[in-house]
């Protein structure tokens, strides 16, 4: 489970190892695809032992500056755009 946003997530997309996530909140979230199993405790439950609990990744980077709910995302050539609630497209360099 990826959490972080403060409202709904309106568009999810894969990219290069990364997952980018973009919010009524009015922000996008970059997060680590990587998905790891975590012990936390042993139960039986109806005769099966569970004791591990899947993790995602974590939050790199978030990416801020519309005024309104992001809707849409779509990556080409290592650059993402963003379409918002407040009429504008962004472009973002995604290379570090």
């Amino acid at each position: 489970m990826y959490v972080g946003h403060e409202q709904g997530v309106r568009a999810v997309i894969p990219y290069n190892g990364r997952v980018y996530t973009a919010s009524g909140d009015k922000t996008i979230r970059e997060w680590d695809m990587k998905v790891r199993y975590v012990f936390i405790h042993t139960q039986v439950i109806r005769g099966n032992l569970c004791a591990h609990h899947l993790q995602m990744g974590d939050c790199l980077r978030t990416f801020q500056g519309h005024t309104g709910g992001v809707n849409v995302l779509k990556i080409v050539n290592g650059v993402m755009y963003s379409g918002s609630d407040d009429g504008t497209i962004r472009a973002w360099c995604l290379k570090v």
